[in-house]
């Protein structure tokens, strides 16, 4: 079983990402193969008593990667627990030490390589309904090269028709509900997928391609070019560099657009909802 994310180019991450925003559902690889927001389950809960080891285990679909635990439980409420895993690896290290009076805890991390974790899934769940699979589970990925950099209007590359017999499809819900999702929960995976569907409007789906459409949108907004600098969809990047009174100008720009209406009704809204839902509440700015 092949997971096949060559819609857009493999480029996982962001430049200027941090390592340790890799492990967590924070830095999920953007993929376009995409199953529960690349993330993997970590389900975890103390011992029996102070001296046991603390209880690991995956979520039931979720147990692709090798678990080598060395958290042990401690007596009170303090929880010193780490995780580590390397970029592109398949064991999860956990380690550290958690208070026997913690309640039990799930922690989401990324799925380091969504197209293997896709068909591994896929391959789960063909065997659950009986039918045989042979063989393993491989990704397919489309390797970044030059003809994936930003090209003239209308000059883009064309994706190819996987060869085969679709047997079925899953149709997207609108594409406002999924902005309203990703401003208001600040989710980066679907931020960085954005991207790279930007880039497939007149290219290739790459990260270059899309940011070279919000270049053209922030020309059009009047936004001068040095008081911006973006290096990703999500703002993960430490390269991302943007001046209060470009942001201050950009957002009237969009309030004296057709889409006004549609596009402030995807942020969040202080002490109601999303990121902002525990802030500001019961005050004049709630």
């Amino acid at each position: 079983i092949y997971g096949d994310d060559q819609l857009f180019p493999h480029e996982p991450w962001g430049p200027g990402w941090n390592q340790d925003d890799l492990i967590y559902r924070s830095g999920a690889p953007a993929s376009a193969l995409v199953v529960n927001s690349n993330e993997v389950m970590l389900e975890i809960s103390p011992g029996e008593k102070p001296g046991d080891p603390v209880r690991a285990a995956w979520r039931e679909d979720d147990a692709y990667y090798q678990m080598r635990n060395e958290a042990m439980t401690v007596e009170g409420d303090k929880d010193t627990l780490r995780i580590e895993v390397l970029p592109g690896g398949e064991a999860v290290r956990l380690y550290g030490t958690l208070g026997a009076a913690m309640r039990p805890q799930g922690i989401p991390m990324a799925a380091n390589d969504p197209g293997t974790v896709a068909a591994f899934r896929f391959q789960r769940l063909l065997r659950e309904r009986d039918i045989e699979v042979a063989g393993g589970v491989l990704p397919r990925h489309r390797q970044l090269t030059l003809a994936d950099e930003p090209k003239t209007r209308g000059e883009g590359s064309a994706t190819e028709t996987p060869a085969g017999t679709e047997i079925g499809r899953l149709l997207p819900p609108p594409l406002i509900d999924d902005l309203r999702f990703l401003n208001k929960q600040s989710q980066n995976l679907h931020a960085e997928v954005l991207l790279r569907r930007l880039g497939m409007i007149d290219g290739g789906g790459s990260r270059v391609e899309g940011l070279a459409v919000i270049e053209a949108m922030l020309d059009e907004a009047g936004a001068d070019r040095g008081t911006w600098d973006l290096s990703d969809g999500s703002g993960m990047s430490t390269y991302n560099r943007v001046t209060p009174r470009m942001v201050a100008r950009f957002l009237r720009w969009t309030s004296q657009q057709p889409w006004s209406e549609g596009f402030r009704s995807t942020l969040a809204v202080g002490g109601v909802d999303g990121t902002l839902s525990r802030r500001f509440p019961d005050t004049p700015l709630q």
